[in-house]
């Protein structure tokens, strides 16, 4: 597919900045990446100017030691579904924050509602509180509106957000490794402004979620067959080009955009479509996962597939031989005997299968083979003891 939006046309009236995250785990860095903003200058000058002053690296301090930029600070707030949470210069975990004239401010403007994902808006502790914590919604947000102001929104760092989003956090919603702010900073406005995750080599330039993809339109399901078929097309490259764990990859990937969409109602041809990707997908996920010999996904994926309406003999066979070659992997050799029996059933002829069963009837009679010789030494320790108890009696 064409990428046409892969930089974003900057508005002369409106500011743009970034923040750099870095992750440390254990003292060792670990994912970095960049979130650029669009500040709404024109809506909210006042709010958008106290983030902007704050995306600086100066060495302005207040009399008391707190430093008036974001560098150094965190993200301390995570919750899924909802919202991402920063900005404490303070103190770091939520409980303060100063503005860059050292003070609270009013709030300016509800103009902007909460109603989409990747709106950046004042967090506060109550009306005209506001200091420099903020938040980025992770969906639409009703409940804010009124409360909070919107004041730009996130055009590129997306895909990172969203990674962000499934972290492991503790019972007050902190991320176990907070991502810290290490550079902050203003874009020019003849500033190329990159809105596209960067390619990984692949040519996949589409963003985490389906929910985030600009050339989706989640009315249209079309469009969305049209990005995931992209996306598969991308992963099979990487199967024929022997990159096994990439091709797992954008097949989990398109895995995870059809199971995040949920139309109200498909006509049947959509229906089929929709059914058909999903099950390739999981099957290829189950293929490329035996190569790398991962079982257990191997089996999810080959189930996954199983669950859907309308399989043919011909999927039938492909799944129950996957997950049957799971099964093998993992040496459970009386599921894997199962399931390739019920390959074979739909599949006959098929040598691969045959053999595959041969395999799994030979490691199951090796297996109980060794289980008996194994069995056979221990009763002999267990005579030898017996007859020193004996002695000793």
């Amino acid at each position: 597919m064409e990428f046409d939006d892969i930089y974003y046309e900057a508005n002369p009236q409106r500011s743009y900045v970034y923040l750099e995250f870095v992750t440390r785990f254990d003292g060792h860095t670990g994912i970095r990446s960049r979130v650029i903003f669009e500040l709404f200058d024109d809506i909210v000058p006042k709010t958008a100017r106290n983030f902007k002053a704050l995306c600086n690296e100066s060495e302005k301090w207040t009399k008391d030691g707190v430093v008036l930029s974001y560098q150094g600070t965190c993200f301390h707030r995570v919750v899924r579904g909802f919202v991402i949470q920063g900005g404490d210069n303070e103190w770091g975990d939520g409980t303060g924050g100063r503005s860059i004239d050292n003070s609270v401010f009013d709030d300016e403007s509800f103009e902007v509602k909460h109603d989409q994902p990747f709106l950046l808006s004042m967090a506060n502790k109550g009306p005209n509180t506001n200091a420099s914590q903020f938040f980025i919604t992770l969906a639409p947000a009703p409940q804010l509106d009124g409360r909070n102001v919107v004041f730009g929104r996130v055009i590129g760092g997306k895909s990172y957000l969203r990674a962000l989003e499934l972290v492991a956090v503790d019972d007050n919603d902190r991320p176990l490794y907070a991502p810290v702010i290490e550079e902050c900073g203003h874009l020019t406005s003849n500033a190329k402004i990159r809105v596209r995750p960067e390619d990984d080599g692949t040519g996949d330039l589409f963003e985490k979620s389906v929910l985030d993809e600009p050339q989706v339109d989640l009315d249209d399901p079309a469009s969305v067959f049209r990005v995931v078929g992209a996306i598969k097309e991308i992963g099979t490259r990487q199967f024929k080009a022997g990159k096994n764990l990439k091709a797992l990859e954008k097949y989990r990937k398109g895995c995870n955009y059809l199971e995040d969409y949920f139309p109200d109602d498909l006509n049947d041809d959509d229906l089929k479509t929709l059914v058909d990707l999903k099950v390739s997908l999981y099957l290829n996920v189950a293929l490329t996962s035996i190569k790398l010999g991962v079982g257990d996904t191997a089996i999810k994926a080959a189930s996954e597939a199983l669950q859907m309406d309308g399989l043919g003999p011909r999927e039938k066979a492909k799944a129950y031989y996957r997950r049957g070659n799971g099964y093998l992997l993992v040496r459970n050799e009386e599921d894997a005997i199962a399931d390739l029996e019920m390959a074979k059933s739909f599949a006959p002829t098929d040598s691969a299968i045959t053999a595959l069963l041969k395999k799994a009837y030979e490691a199951r009679a090796h297996r109980k083979k060794n289980q008996k010789a194994a069995m056979a030494k221990l009763f002999t320790k267990d005579e030898k003891l017996s007859g020193i108890f004996s002695d000793i009696a």
